[in-house]
Order: structure tokens, then C-alpha cells, then sequence
């Protein structure tokens, strides 16, 4: 009777749920945690590499931004110091004191050092162009400045040095000595002689010298032909030569000056495009520098939020994946048990494969599943043993009925004598 079998008829689980799997089969529970844990940290990874080269993109912005603002202030300082050049250098020649010589040194130093230091850390071939251009006329602009101050030290600010102070000592004697000739012609053209002096003093050009040097030339030749003493002819003419060699160096020395004058003035116009061109170019920088800088940091913007994004779905769905690696072979081990104690049919445990502790816990209540199986089994052989019993003690008992009442008491005994006890069932438990 211990090799009968029960007839288990199938389960509603079908053969797929018995040997379900996870996507974890083999890997055990701190080995998935740890794995999480890393995903977790290589997406942290990946996230902070988002954000690094954000901080990088965004600082060479700022750095651009930064240079462009720089380039903006710049021009501005040179704008504002070429403006105040130029007064200086007009101021000087106006007014020809020496003040303004060393406000036009350190002005002219200033802007030289700007220019220099902007040409150093500019890379861009246009502005260096540009700047190369602005640093050549400054050096130029000053170059004629000195000569113009040069000039002004030989021609001398006012009638006590220089010459200017030369022509009008010589000029005065040749005056007094026409004077004293008493001839009025000669008085009459050193009058006018005298008035152009002034004039080409305050402001001089080749027409007003040559007109200047003309009238002394005709001077001379009054003079030879006037009726005067030979003497007197002799010594003014002697007086005369001096203060024509002097009125021809102050002509000279005065155009030589003017032209330096007109060549400082055409340096400071190109310094004055030049400046204008280096406004147009900081102008394109800025403009060129917001769009760049509102474009860069759209497309950061997008990079960084979808970065995001999938790093917070993918440690999301990993951690979903790793929850349900836990929770759903938990949850079938839990509903083949139930369906184990409150069925009698022979139930297929799920992830019975699993390598890890759901596995584990699968071969243990297929382990208690099967022992159930078998004290059901002997259950219900030793039901079967004791009716066979029962019908076999009734059969006797049946077959001494006419005697029951002849024989009562001893009847009795019998069927007492014959009733299963506990020892009884014992017995024919083990023999099953």
C-alpha cells in the first residue's frame, strides 16, 4: 500500500509560471543592491559630467562675454584719450606753454600702454589690424608733436628768446636806424615790414613768408636807390642783411612747424578712423557675443535637462527592475503557499531555477509541499486500513449475531476485545 500514488490533477499555473524567471536569475539579493548602487553612482557620473562641461561651455561664455567688455571699455578709453590728445596738442599750439608738453607725455604714455596691452591679448586678426594701425598713429601724432615743440623752442614763445626775439632785435635796430634817415618811403616799408612780422608770428603760410621775404628783398632795393648818405646806406644794409637772414630763418623754421602742424593733424584724423573702426568692430563683438552666448546656453539648457532627464529614468527604471526582482517572485512563492495549504492539488512552485534566495526558498517549500503530499498519502491509506478494518469486524460480529443471546456477556467481551486503539493504528500506520 506505500507505493500507491495520489492522482494530482494539474494546477491552474501554467508550466511557464512554474519555471519563471527573473531578469536577476542567479544574482543574489546584496549583489543586486550593490549592483543598483553602482548604476546609481555611474549615472551620478555621467550627471556630473553633464554639469562639468556646462561649467566649462559656461565659462568660456563668460570668458567671451568678458572679453568683449573688455574690448567695449577699451575703446572707450582710447576714444576718450585721443579726444583729450588732440586738445592738449591745440591747446599747445594756441597758447605755446610748456605745461601742456608733459600733460601730452603722460596722455600720449597712457594710450601707448593701453595699446599695447589689448594688442597682446587680442588674437583676432582684425582688431590687431586695427589696433596695430591705432598704436602707429599715436606714435606718429607724438612723433610731430616733439617736432612741433622742437621748433617752437628755436622760434621761441615771445620777444625775449629765440627767433623771434633775434628778428625783432634786428628789426627794431633797422626801424631806428630808417628813422633816423629821415627818408619816408624806407620808413613806410619797414613800417609794413614790421606789421607782416606780426603776422606771420601769430600764423604763417607760403604765401604770407614769401610775401614777407619779398618785402624785405624790396627793402634793400629802396635803399640802394634812395638819396641817402653812403654811409647810411652802408650801415643799413649791414643792419638789413642780419635781420633778412634772421626774418628767413623765423619763415622757415615757422613753415617747417606748420607742416608738422597739418602732417599732426592728418595722424590725429586717422587716429580718429581708426578709433571709429575699432567702435564698429566692439559693436559687432557685443552683438556677436549675446547671440552666440543666448544660443550656447539654449542649447546647454536643453543638454542638461535632457541629460537629466535620463539619468533620473534610468536609475527610475532600474530601480523599478530592481524592486520587482524582489517583489514579484516574493509575491508568486507567496500564492503557490497559499494555493499549497489550501489545495490538494499538486501545485508548481515558480523561479524553482533562481540561483539566489528566491530560488532557495522555492526548494524549500517544494520540499514541504511534497511532504504534505506524502502524510496526505498515508492519511489516507490508514482511512482506507481502518474502514477495511471496521467492514472485516462487522463480517465477524454479523456471524455471531444467533449467538448473541446465548452467549451475551462473553459476546461483548469480544467486540470489545476487537475495537482499533491507538497501539492498533500505530501499527498499521507503519506498515504503510
Amino acid at each position: 500500500m506505500a507505493d500507491n500514488k495520489l492522482d494530482h490533477p494539474k494546477s491552474k499555473n501554467s508550466d511557464s509560471e512554474a519555471i519563471s524567471q527573473t531578469i536577476f536569475n542567479g544574482i543574489r539579493f546584496n549583489t543586486r543592491i550593490i549592483l543598483f548602487f553602482l548604476i546609481s553612482l555611474l549615472s551620478a557620473i555621467v550627471l556630473a559630467g553633464i554639469l562639468i562641461n556646462a561649467e566649462k561651455t559656461v565659462g568660456g561664455l563668460l570668458a567671451k562675454i568678458k572679453y568683449s567688455y573688455g574690448i567695449i571699455s577699451t575703446v572707450s578709453r582710447l576714444d576718450t584719450g585721443v579726444s583729450s590728445l588732440e586738445n592738449i596738442s591745440e591747446s599747445f599750439i594756441l597758447t605755446k606753454q610748456a605745461g601742456f608738453k608733459k600733460k601730452y607725455e603722460r596722455k600720449s604714455a597712457e594710450l601707448s600702454r593701453i595699446t599695447a596691452s589689448t594688442l597682446k591679448n587680442s588674437a583676432a586678426r582684425g582688431i590687431r589690424k586695427i589696433l596695430s594701425g591705432v598704436s602707429n598713429n599715436i606714435t606718429n601724432h607724438a612723433t610731430k608733436f616733439q617736432n612741433i615743440i622742437g621748433k617752437q623752442d628755436i622760434i621761441g614763445k615771445n620777444n625775449k628768446v629765440g627767433l623771434i626775439h633775434q628778428v625783432n632785435k634786428s628789426g627794431t635796430t633797422l626801424q631806428k636806424q630808417i628813422n633816423k634817415s629821415m627818408n619816408i618811403k624806407l620808413i613806410y616799408e619797414i613800417n609794413r615790414i614790421r606789421i607782416l612780422e606780426n603776422k606771420i608770428n601769430i600764423n604763417i603760410n607760403l604765401d604770407s613768408a614769401k610775401i614777407f621775404l619779398d618785402s624785405i628783398a624790396n627793402l634793400r632795393q629802396s635803399i640802394m636807390a634812395s638819396p641817402i648818405n653812403r654811409q647810411i646806406k652802408l650801415s643799413l644794409d649791414k643792419t638789413l642783411k642780419v635781420y633778412a637772414s634772421d626774418s628767413e630763418r623765423l619763415a622757415q623754421t615757422k613753415l617747417l612747424q606748420s607742416r608738422e602742424i597739418s602732417q599732426m593733424r592728418e595722424a590725429g584724423d586717422q587716429l580718429r578712423l581708426d578709433i571709429t573702426s575699432l567702435k564698429a568692430y566692439a559693436k559687432k563683438l557685443d552683438a556677436r557675443s549675446i547671440i552666440n552666448s543666448t544660443s550656447a546656453l539654449t542649447k546647454l539648457k536643453v543638454i542638461v535637462i535632457i541629460g537629466a532627464l535620463l539619468v533620473i529614468v534610468f536609475i527610475t527604471f532600474s530601480g523599478i527592475i530592481l524592486m520587482l526582482s524582489f517583489t514579484k517572485p516574493i509575491r508568486l512563492l507567496v500564492k503557490a503557499a497559499s494555493q499549497i495549504v489550501n489545495s490538494s492539488q499538486h501545485i508548481l512552485l515558480p523561479v524553482a531555477d533562481n540561483q539566489d534566495e528566491t530560488g532557495e526558498l522555492s526548494s524549500i517549500l517544494a520540499f514541504f509541499r511534497d511532504n504534505l503530499a506524502r502524510a496526505e498519502l498515508s492519511r489516507r491509506d490508514l482511512e482506507e486500513q481502518l474502514e477495511k478494518y471496521k467492514t472485516s469486524l462487522n463480517t465477524k460480529l454479523n456471524e455471531f449475531t444467533p449467538s448473541i443471546g446465548k452467549n451475551k456477556p462473553q459476546t461483548e467481551k469480544v467486540a470489545e476485545n476487537n475495537q482499533p486503539n491507538p497501539k492498533t493504528i500505530t501499527l498499521a500506520s507503519r506498515k504503510l
